[in-house]
């Protein structure tokens, strides 16, 4: 009988969802796994997928292993609307570090919508809004003055906490923010 209860127990799987609520997870008869919410972590941010995960059986000594089988971006992981963007219009203030001031005014895709001045570094320029990437919205910089690195990219988080620099795929600098 505790056999038969400790297989029951594994077909319902129960994870916290970063919002509060549970999800539910599904494991089938053969121990293949699907969680449908995983808060998948990157030099990029957080991003909320699926997972599909395959059992491959046991290893040496005895334990369960399972393998990645499937996975993707759940489609409701986009950022806040902007009419709901607090900091729209805002100045942004990174305190420490490079002691960045930002201001955005817009998020029309492809325009000039704000300024970047990292103080402590003396340079300066405009962003140009590009996009969303996970829960962050993206600018490309346009230094117009300093000895910074050029042709980088601002990432904000969608509720204006923080802020990463990449340029190219390295990332270069973060800060939180306050406005």
């Amino acid at each position: 009988m505790k056999n038969k209860l400790y297989l029951l127990t594994l077909c319902l799987l129960t994870l916290t969802h970063s919002k509060g609520f549970a999800e539910t997870g599904t494991v089938s008869a053969n121990l293949d796994i699907h969680v449908p919410s995983l808060n998948y972590e990157s030099l990029l941010g957080t991003q909320n997928i699926w997972a599909d995960f395959e059992y491959l059986g046991t290893n040496p000594q005895g334990k369960h292993i399972w393998g990645l089988k499937n996975y993707g971006a759940n489609p409701n992981n986009v950022p806040q609307p902007p009419e709901t963007v607090k900091w729209l219009g805002k100045t942004m203030l990174e305190s420490s570090g490079w002691k960045a001031k930002i201001n955005i005014g817009c998020l029309d895709k492809d325009k000039d919508c704000g300024t970047i001045d990292f103080q402590s570094l003396n340079c300066a320029g405009k962003l140009t809004y590009t996009g969303q990437k996970y829960e962050r919205y993206v600018f490309a910089e346009k230094l117009e003055y300093g000895s910074c690195v050029k042709g980088c990219e601002i990432h904000i988080e969608s509720n204006g906490a923080s802020y990463k620099e990449f340029c190219g795929e390295q990332f270069t600098g973060a800060g939180k923010l306050t406005y």
